[in-house]
Formats: structure tokens, sequence, C-alpha cells
């Protein structure tokens, strides 16, 4: 992370236009400031502010930065604040900070260990002690604790830290804009995505991302909805892709519904039940099923199939993965769920078929999850258009925005 203070000296400048100003205004000399911004400007590998007689001013990059690094600074406040105590003061503790005691407390609420943290930051043990001295007493509150383990963050301290991550986000979104301003190829999005997520929407909206950004990278990130949740509210993530859940008691993250979906029962061509019109759900019964552990979404919906019928299907496997429920169909008669889309548009669902069975399967929307007051970059943007575009082929139906989902909270209350 660049230097704080001299982001600071550049929040001056960009408000005042005139480096003397702003040296009055952060209580350093005028060398100070200009050394600080040039050290900036060297950080980022352009120049912020354009000198003139008449003043400073901001470049496009600067501007670019500028609004990043307000973010940057709002949100140091709000951590602070979310500590406790006197509000009114969060803005006056956060300029205290230094990049140090940041790297410190984010480094060892991530190893869970000031030994651990000391070997990643290549830093000794004292100094990371002395900079968790410096920091508990700047905020006025106890963020660390020691366990059998050894010294590590208290609950407290681990919230600062997840803060401080998304606020120092904002500097890598700026290192991006600065860099597609300037022709450089630093767009990056990391897009978490569920075991049972349409993947092949997701791929298409992907290729159709990079075929507009061929230089760019996209990193997926399989796994469940709560461990994905918790990588997005740390900023590991930039959005989820999949089905929605609305999580209970979290008020930081957004939820963008794209279309709607219901389950069918599948089976492979040629199987006893393909030519039936007349299925019953005690049809169903006689035969093995593969479906995925329970607390997932699609579980609780082949639980409600059966939860009136005195005898239960076999459950010979549980698997998340689509692919292996195919695999394991192929050459079979077991049975499985998956959504109208998923059998319509996914080419490796071309050997199987949904079987006539009258009863409605419903099922969460699926949609995107992203941080509430995230800000994308122009490319991770774009990224999410063409993931709504691809989400809504002919046959689909969006869904209207604002509309309430009763199915998508009905269904997060049966899984949890």
């Amino acid at each position: 992370m660049p230097n704080l203070r001299g982001l600071r000296a550049f929040d001056a400048v960009a408000q005042c236009n005139s480096v003397s100003q702003a040296a009055e205004l952060v209580c350093v000399s005028q060398p100070a400031v200009t050394q600080s911004i040039a050290k900036v400007e060297a950080w980022f590998g352009c120049p912020l502010l354009d000198r003139r007689s008449t003043g400073s001013y901001l470049t496009d990059a600067g501007r670019l930065v500028l609004r990043r690094v307000e973010r940057l600074f709002a949100e140091m406040n709000a951590s602070v604040a979310a500590l406790g105590g006197d509000v009114s003061a969060a803005p006056r503790i956060a300029s205290m900070l230094t990049a140090s005691q940041i790297r410190s407390l984010i480094e060892v609420a991530r190893a869970h260990s000031f030994d651990e943290a000391s070997k990643r930051l290549l830093v000794s043990r004292t100094a990371l002690h002395r900079n968790a001295r410096e920091l508990e007493k700047i905020v006025g509150k106890t963020i660390y604790e020691r366990t059998a383990a050894g010294m590590t963050t208290n609950p407290a301290g681990r919230e600062l830290a997840r803060r401080l991550v998304l606020a120092f986000s904002e500097i890598e979104a700026a290192v991006q804009e600065v860099g597609a301003l300037r022709g450089e190829a630093r767009s990056r999005i990391v897009i978490g995505s569920q075991p049972l997520a349409a993947g092949h929407v997701l791929a298409l909206a992907v290729n159709d991302f990079l075929h507009a950004y061929p230089a760019a990278t996209v990193e997926i990130v399989d796994g469940s909805y709560v461990s994905l949740l918790s990588r997005l509210r740390h900023g590991e993530v930039d959005l989820m892709f999949g089905p929605m859940k609305c999580p209970a008691n979290i008020d930081d993250v957004t939820e963008e519904v794209l279309y709607r979906d219901c389950y069918r029962v599948v089976a492979r061509c040629g199987h006893p039940l393909a030519c039936r019109d007349d299925i019953a759900t005690a049809d169903l019964v006689e035969f093995d099923w593969i479906v995925p552990h329970v607390g997932t979404q699609r579980r609780a919906a082949f639980d409600r199939i059966f939860e009136n019928t005195a005898k239960k299907p076999q459950i010979s496997v549980n698997a998340s993965s689509i692919a292996i429920q195919l695999s394991l169909m192929r050459n079979s008669d077991r049975l499985t769920l998956l959504t109208s889309r998923e059998i319509a548009d996914d080419p490796q669902t071309a050997d199987f078929e949904a079987l006539n069975y009258g009863l409605s399967i419903s099922r969460p929307p699926d949609g995107i999850t992203a941080r509430a007051n995230w800000v994308p970059t122009a490319p991770q943007a774009r990224f999410m258009e063409l993931l709504r575009d691809r989400s809504r082929p002919p046959g689909t139906q969006p869904m209207p925005p604002g509309e309430p989902e009763a199915a998508a909270a009905e269904m997060a209350q049966t899984c949890n």
C-alpha cells in the first residue's frame, strides 16, 4: 500500500489546488508536501497533478485516484467508528494510523498468530508487538488477545482488519483504473461461483468479457455459499454468482436477481420413466437418486418432493458437482434434480431429459451478490452487464427490479 501521509497530502492539494494551502491543512512544510506527492506519483507511475503558476490541478489520472483515495479515507473513518466510542473523533483517530500498523493488524488477523504473521511480513515479532501496542493506544480499544496458540486478534480486531482490507481495496481499484487510462493491462475480477450455479452462463459471460478485454485476468473461486459470502465480505472476492439466499443479519451485501428457474426431475435418455406421461411421486421413490448434501437448496427441494410419502427413495450418492452426477447417471437409472436452464442450455446435459413429473419444484432466484458499498471499475461493471445479458436468453423470465423475493426467502428459511 502507498504511504498514507502522502495520500493525505495529495487529497489536501486536490481540495485546495495549492501546495502551500495544503501544507497548512495537513500541518507540514511545503517541501514535505511536494516530496510526499512525488512519492505517490512514483508509486502510481504517472503524474497526478498538473503544476502551473496559478496552482496545482488534477490530471485525468489524478481524478481517478482522488475518487478512490476519498473512499479509502471514508472507509477508514467508518472502520474506526465501528469500534465504538466517540464517532466524531473517528476521522482524527483514523488519520493517526500508519500503513505499518494496518499491515500488521491485517496479517495477524489472517494468520491467527504473531509468529506466522512475522514470517509473512518478513519483520520481527518485536516489531509486530510494537505496532500492536501503538495501534491499540491510538484507537483506545483492545483488539488483540492471548490464546492457547499465542497472541492474535480478538473479534473487534478481526472486524477492524476486515474493514481495513476493504478500505485499501480502493487503492487496488485505483491502480487498475490508472492502468486502463494508460493503456496497460491491469483489469482483474474475482468471481465466486457456487457449486450449483449455472456454470455455462458464467462461462459465456467470461468469454464475452475476455473478448472485450483480452488482456484482463479473471479468477473464478468455487465454494459453498457460506464460504464465498465470507470471502466476499473480506474483500477476497469481487462478486458472487448463483442462487440467492437472503442472508439474515448481514446488511453489508446486496443481491441483484437476474432470473427465475425451477427444478426438474432428470434422467438419462432411454430411462424407464422417460416415455411416461403420468409419473407420480410414488414412481420416483422406486429409483436411486444422486443429490447434494443436506443444507443445500437443491437438497431441500428434493426433501420437499418426498416429505409426505411413507417410503423414501434411496440416495445412492451425495454429490454437488453436476458433472459427477451426470457421469454416474449415464449408465444407470439414477435420478437427480437439475434446473430448466441446465437442461436446455448446458452442453453436458445433452444426453439427459426432464421427466414428465407434474409437480412444480420452486427454487431461489439466481443472481449477483456484491458488497453494498462496492464501486466496480469500468471493466468489472462491464462484466456484470455481460453476465446480466447472458442470464436472460429467450424463454427465461427476468426478475423486475424491486419485486419481493418470496421464493428466495422461503428457500433460505428451509435451508437455515
